[in-house]
């Protein structure tokens, strides 16, 4: 099967990962099944979790185990505070997350795919299209990466599989006006989110499933932002 990558493959320390990353969708992209304009629908929160923990098991059997356990662990934090329209759209895009031991080793595994340079950098996180699965190093750095950052990493990549390998929600006109006024104009959240409105779109996830900024002030900050995601039905 022919593994594709999102606009970008989450956080890396060398930037040269965003090109090539850029490169290859630009080259494949078109190749993955539209599902544009699909809001989900029928399954609940903990059907969804016990779902992608028995996934986890059988993708991560020979993973260290606390790993794997800490990765459940952040998974659950992320998606219980999404509501049930949001995990439905999420279980359309996500059928597998993987951990690997480290950023280096997520790196190598990408590169032997050809999907970037050996020398990338250390990479966190990897949302691949095709096989609809995120791949995510438990250590950076030769460390443990914290809880905080784990569930930062999380929310970024789960954003990515909700706007699906066509871009559903990043490539629509009235995102891409939101995030050009509230994000690549404003300078209000991080230099990465202004880089493309997918990465907007994936930091906006962080943003909301990560931190203990109050819905309100996230509101009041990102109005149309917000408003484009209601519509969507993800938040």
């Amino acid at each position: 099967m022919s593994i594709l990558i999102t606009q970008h493959l989450g956080e890396t320390i060398d930037d040269a990962c965003y090109r090539i990353a850029g490169e290859l969708l630009r080259e494949h992209g078109d190749h993955d099944q539209s599902t544009h304009g699909r809001k989900g629908g029928g399954i609940t929160l903990q059907d969804f979790t016990n779902k992608l923990e028995t996934r986890i098991d059988d993708a991560n059997k020979f993973a260290n185990k606390e790993d794997v356990q800490r990765l459940k662990k952040v998974t659950s934090s992320v998606t219980g505070r999404m509501d049930e329209k949001t995990i439905a759209r999420l279980d359309e895009g996500l059928k597998d997350v993987v951990v690997v031991n480290d950023g280096k080793q997520l790196t190598k595994m990408l590169a032997d795919r050809g999907l970037v340079d050996a020398d990338a950098g250390e990479i966190s996180a990897s949302y691949m299209i095709g096989a609809k699965a995120i791949l995510v190093g438990s250590n950076m750095d030769g460390q443990p990466i914290s809880e905080k950052r784990f569930q930062g990493i999380m929310s970024h990549e789960m954003m990515h599989a909700i706007d699906g390998g066509d871009q559903a929600i990043s490539g629509s006109t009235a995102w891409k006006e939101a995030w050009q006024t509230e994000v690549k104009d404003s300078g209000k959240m991080t230099n990465y989110a202004a880089t493309n409105p997918a990465e907007g779109l994936a930091e906006f996830g962080r943003l909301l499933w990560s931190t203990d900024i109050p819905r309100e002030k996230v509101n009041a900050s990102f109005p149309k932002m917000v408003s484009v995601l209601e519509t969507e039905g993800v938040l």
